[in-house]
């Protein structure tokens, strides 16, 4: 596997600030498949640390990753103003999402025994229908 490289000759331009400004560096890191990812950023990076920023900026993908299905299952929508009501909305929604990826992986545990698939077997969607379902229920 080739090393890593880190570019500074890229024109990207350069962003003006009132800290002065940013130039830009390409990272290419290859890939074991032989493929090369490049990413961009504005940070001194040198070659022996590219490998390192690109895993960390991969990373990244799965908070965004959480947050989305956070915001799309299981945050309510509201148009109130009230901070505590908003506040209480997006903790419950927190809430939510880690009650769905722990039933997630004790779910794997008991049925499939694999916990390293991503896929997982109860939907975040499943399980929103499924507090949904239970929340209005009819009083006996």
């Amino acid at each position: 596997m080739a090393d890593a490289g880190v570019d500074t000759r890229v024109n990207c331009g350069q962003l003006e600030t009132t800290l002065g400004c940013h130039e830009c560096r390409v990272l290419y890191v290859p890939e074991r498949d032989g493929s090369t990812h490049a990413f961009i950023t504005n940070r001194s990076i040198g070659p022996e640390h590219a490998a390192a920023w690109v895993e960390r900026y991969a990373n990244r993908w799965c908070i965004e990753n959480e947050y989305r299905a956070i915001k799309q299952e299981f945050l309510a929508t509201t148009s109130s103003t009230s901070h505590a009501l908003r506040t209480f909305y997006f903790v419950f929604g927190i809430l939510m999402y880690n009650v769905w990826r722990l039933t997630d992986v004790l779910l794997k545990a008991s049925v499939t025994r694999e916990l390293t698939t991503y896929t997982p077997v109860l939907t975040a969607g499943e399980l929103a229908d499924w507090v949904a379902l239970h929340l209005h229920a009819e009083p006996d």
